[in-house]
């Protein structure tokens, strides 16, 4: 089968068709719209991206990858930049090392934005990107501790603080661990900020000590260890005694700050309440080096410890050197009253507990004059610690004596009772003898 070709053949001849001939407008002739410049560049860029993706080329993926997010940049349109990380993270093939690069090359332009909300749009948008992700859980987590931050700055604490307790912080194992010690802290001061105590005694168990105490990590030491005091001083004074005794053992601080930090722990140790804890926290401060250097901390220390009635005036008086830089006692809040009240029971409850051991009965009224104080208050300070098992004391009202009872010893308590248990066992034994003896009688009898 045969086709034939036909050719149009325009003749030399036919004059051209005129320009003034032509049908004409008095609007301008419209054309086609073409893009900007920018979305023409992102375009061609993502279409570069696209065929670096199927061909499995993994440097040159990235490098498109990042000229995308240089062009958004260099543009300044955050919001495009955020979108677009989005757009090619959900990508199919999607490269692990190429998403990671894109987050990492974004989140390092974060401090060049000026407007909050641009880069809260854009932090949100690559939270959003990372979650569920583990190859980006370490860019997730400064992700969300910039967005607390920035809502810290504004003044919504209780905001930043949810918004931190997101993370898990346990469960990130690439992180390193002064990066996890350093969200663990900002998370313990954002908890103790809002009140959440509870929560931030829990975390505050999750912090590895040990390695608070190698060398290099002095700064992080001196945040947790002050974050304890705030969380407990208010609970326990003996472990607030503690905590300050661990600060003034950081090197990095001055003379000055090391004697205010072992004085406070002075201080706490001695408002503590009696139990033998106590007596052992103070015996470890007294041989303490800086206690050592300072007599007036060392005879502080050593007026609790030695077996003499306190008068609290000669106290103040002696030690008014020490005591006028804690901030503690001159505190005109209700805490700083506390403390006040509970300096001046440790003393009232160091004469009674003295008194015990050199009396064994003494009269409400010679309590009194030796206490300096009124007799309902003396009983009221007996009830008190009798209650807490300090000593047994029996009141005897309508004479007006008490009758200290020394405490037994647990092993004390169970030779008493071996040989109670005994006696009652040799009565059994006699009574059923005499019944048998008395049976036996009978019989022969009968």
């Amino acid at each position: 089968m045969s086709y034939e070709l036909k050719k149009v053949k325009i003749a030399a001849s036919d004059p051209p068709v005129p320009s003034k001939c032509l049908p004409t407008s008095s609007k301008p002739v419209l054309t086609t719209k073409i893009p900007d410049i920018f979305e023409a560049k992102l375009l061609i860029l993502l279409e570069q991206e696209k065929n670096s993706r199927y061909s499995e080329d993994l440097s040159a993926n990235q490098k498109v990858i990042l000229e995308i997010v240089q062009l958004c940049v260099e543009s300044k349109n955050w919001r495009k930049l955020g979108e677009c990380a989005q757009i090619l993270s959900k990508k199919s093939f999607a490269k692990k090392e190429s998403i990671t690069k894109m987050v990492q090359e974004c989140m390092s332009y974060l401090v060049h934005i000026s407007e909050k909300d641009s880069k809260i749009i854009l932090i949100n948008d690559l939270r959003d990107l990372s979650n569920g992700k583990t190859y980006l859980e370490i860019e997730r987590a400064r992700l969300t501790k910039a967005l607390a931050d920035i809502k810290e700055e504004e003044g919504f604490v209780k905001e930043a603080s949810d918004i931190l307790a997101e993370l898990k912080i346990e469960s990130i194992g690439t992180m390193t661990s002064v990066e996890r010690i350093e969200l663990f802290l900002h998370q313990m001061r954002l908890f103790v900020a809002t009140g959440q105590v509870d929560l931030a005694q829990v975390l505050s168990k999750k912090v590895p000590t040990k390695f608070l105490d190698e060398q290099g990590n002095e700064l992080l030491k001196l945040a947790y260890y002050k974050l304890k005091v705030k969380l407990e001083r208010e609970t326990s004074y003996q472990n607030t005694s503690r905590y300050y005794s661990k600060l003034s053992e950081i090197s990095i601080l001055s003379r000055e700050e090391k004697k205010l930090m072992i004085a406070n722990a002075l201080i706490f140790s001695i408002l503590a309440p009696h139990d033998n804890e106590k007596s052992t926290l103070m015996g470890e401060l007294l041989k303490n080096p800086i206690v050592q250097k300072h007599n007036n901390l060392k005879s502080m220390l050593e007026y609790f410890l030695r077996q003499e009635l306190i008068e609290m005036t000669e106290f103040c008086d002696m030690h008014s050197e020490s005591l006028k830089d804690l901030t503690i006692l001159k505190d005109s809040t209700s805490y700083g009253n506390k403390v006040r009240q509970d300096l001046r029971k440790r003393y009232i409850e160091h004469n009674l507990l003295l008194i015990s051991k050199y009396y064994s009965r003494i009269t409400i009224k010679r309590l009194g004059e030796l206490l300096h104080l009124k007799e309902d208050v003396v009983e009221q300070f007996i009830c008190d610690m009798v209650s807490s098992g300090s000593f047994e004391v029996k009141i005897d009202r309508f004479l007006g004596i008490c009758e200290f009872n020394k405490k037994k010893k647990c092993s004390g308590l169970l030779c008493h009772w071996i040989e109670e248990l005994n006696d009652v066992m040799f009565k059994i034994n006699k009574v059923g003898h005499e019944v048998n003896k008395e049976l036996c009688s009978q019989d022969f009898v009968i």
